[in-house]
């Protein structure tokens, strides 16, 4: 079966009072330059340098001494404003999150350039140029704190109106903004869409925790540029490199010896499941061309052994005890290169492999556990080309890629589920024999973003100016062989007799002639403005 969709062209427009960021996954500070007197001063250079890396963004102030400088990475910033006749001003230490505008005015005194006035300041806490209600999670808080899952995810809760839903799986938790439906809201991972299309509500790839710089929760009045985001934005930037070389190392090992047998393995007698934790990794970055072009690498290692016991009173001699295995392993790398004053880009690509062997959800038997082997890359790379002293287009391009493919041991081997035995239910539900349960998919997700943002200062009030295109390709193929190889339900839960009738198969369940194989593809589209 094959199916495509094509979505109805969008225009979004928002004449919201406060202005948008100019990039998602960036900052920007504005401002303007004066005397002592307060008069403006045209012509000013003014430019901003990122303390850890060196890259820096110059422009000149325009008519009523306005500059803004936007698309900037977030971090440490010394501000630098320059113009002949006025002592040189060095501010220090201004920090940007990943999200907010910073306002930023400076005074220039009367005397020689070179000469120069060093302040240290702090960029303020509220922004003032957004109506978009959320807030941030630094990277302070996300290397103090501690988290049991350390996934970056389960820190969202530190912001009011955020809800975090847990999972058993440490790579995946639900997030609920303001009680709304979670699939209304969009992660995104430096810049780039990172959702999971098919269910909605969860990020594709998640990096490992090293790897994560700080991240944005929008809660409310989202920008226009959000595309279908209706709940809510959680949007993570990863570390970058630096001038310097800097590494980290980490391992964290639990032993089985620390965990007691669960109530039904005590009780029944069964072996104790061997329940193991060891995650390792560690990170590097550092300069390519110093001031110019840096790397960063992350690689996280989880070898995680949960034990798993199931106890049916009804067929004792199905009962058992086993340990459901997760191996995962996730790669993170990103370089970021400034070609010149007015062009930059970044690319960043990040892995996350996720297999599972040994699942027995439900009342499955120890033939019965499921595998599963799961795949998710991302790919974003970005453009920014600044235009003048108030203008930016930023051009973004995104791939997201998952594969999961569930089923049994057998069916891995050959991945043909008619090779394997029949499923036998019984009448208490229980599953034994050979799983049913097979599927292959592929999902993957092309997009294309181009944003054009331009600070037009006036007397009648500041107007920031956005309009891009968006376009989303996304796929989808499935391949589901369940029941391929038949499955009988009893009517009763004695083991098959072929002088007992009552334990003679009641209905029989197949899939013929074919795997289910439904392709989809989804076109969308959009434009927006917003002032």
């Amino acid at each position: 079966m094959r199916a495509i969709v094509v979505s109805t062209l969008a225009l979004g427009l928002s004449c919201a009072i406060a202005a948008p960021t100019f990039a998602q996954g960036t900052s920007a500070i504005r401002g303007v330059v004066i005397d002592e007197q307060g008069g403006v001063l045209p012509g000013a250079t003014v430019l901003a340098t990122h303390e850890e890396t060196g890259t820096f963004r110059e422009t000149i102030t325009g008519p009523e001494g306005e500059y803004s400088l936007a698309s900037l990475q977030p971090g440490p910033y010394t501000l630098t404003a320059r113009l002949t006749g006025f002592r040189e001003l060095i501010t220090e230490n201004v920090v940007l999150q990943v999200g907010p505008t910073v306002r930023i005015d400076l005074s220039l005194q009367i005397g020689a350039l070179e000469e120069s006035l060093t302040v240290t300041g702090e960029s303020p806490l509220v922004d003032l140029t957004s109506a978009q209600v959320g807030g941030n999670v630094s990277l302070e808080e996300l290397q103090d704190l501690p988290s049991s899952s350390r996934n970056f995810t389960s820190f969202v809760a530190l912001l009011p109106g955020v809800q975090l839903t847990p999972s058993s799986s440490p790579s995946s938790s639900g997030v609920r903004i303001n009680g709304q439906d979670q699939t209304g809201i969009m992660f995104m991972l430096d810049g780039g869409a990172n959702n999971d299309d098919l269910r909605g509500g969860q990020s594709q790839a998640k990096p490992a925790l090293e790897a994560v710089a700080e991240f944005q929760v929008v809660t409310n009045q989202m920008d226009a540029e959000y595309e279908s985001a209706t709940s809510g934005v959680i949007n993570a930037i990863s570390k970058t490199g630096t001038n310097e070389f800097h590494g980290s190392a980490f391992g964290f090992y639990t032993s089985g010896g620390l965990t007691a047998p669960d109530f039904f393995v005590k009780q029944q007698g069964l072996e104790k499941p061997d329940t193991v934790l060891r995650q390792i990794g560690g990170t590097i970055g550092g300069p390519i061309v110093r001031n110019r072009a840096h790397f960063f690498f992350s690689y996280e290692r989880l070898d995680l052994d949960v034990g798993e016991s199931r106890f049916y009173p009804e067929r004792p001699d199905l009962s058992f005890s086993t340990v459901q295995e997760s191996n995962f392993d996730n790669y993170l790398a990103r370089i970021d290169d400034q070609i010149n004053s007015d062009h930059n880009y970044s690319i960043r690509f990040l892995w996350d492999h996720q297999p599972t062997n040994g699942n027995p959800a439900g009342s499955r038997t120890l033939e019965t556990v499921t595998n599963e082997r799961d795949d998710d890359w991302t790919l974003v790379g970005t453009h920014n080309w600044v235009i003048g002293s108030t203008a930016v287009n930023t051009l973004r391009a995104s791939w997201t890629y998952e594969r999961p493919n569930w089923g049994s041991l057998g069916y891995h081997a050959t991945n043909d589920q008619t090779l394997e035995p029949p499923t036998i239910v019984l009448r208490s539900g229980i599953v034994t024999q050979a799983d049913s349960f097979a599927l292959d998919r592929k999902m993957q997700s092309y997009a294309f973003q181009n944003s054009f943002s331009w600070f037009v200062p006036t007397d009648g009030g500041d107007h920031d100016f956005k309009f891009g295109i968006q376009y989303n390709n996304a796929q989808h193929r499935r391949v589901d062989q369940s029941f391929m190889n038949g499955g009988f339900t009893l009517a009763s839960d004695l083991p098959f007799d072929a002088a007992n009738p009552f334990t003679y198969p009641e209905r029989l369940r197949v899939r013929m002639p074919r795997p289910d194989t439904p392709y989809t593809t989804v076109h969308s589209g959009g434009l927006y403005l917003q002032d």
